[in-house]
């Protein structure tokens, strides 16, 4: 019984590592992108922002 519960909560500890792990990189590659847009839009806006 002791011994399920040990593997169930070292499951759940490895869970949470592997979700964070996962989360870390999604988070770095949104703020990247979010950067980038910032910095394109930046960079442009004003060309194309022009009224004819």
């Amino acid at each position: 019984m002791l011994n399920d519960w040990f593997y169930n909560f070292l499951l759940l500890l490895f869970s949470f590592y592997t979700g964070a792990r996962r989360a870390t990189a999604l988070q770095l590659l949104y703020t990247v992108g979010c950067v980038l847009s910032f910095f394109l839009a930046l960079a442009l806006y004003e060309s194309w922002g022009e009224k004819n």
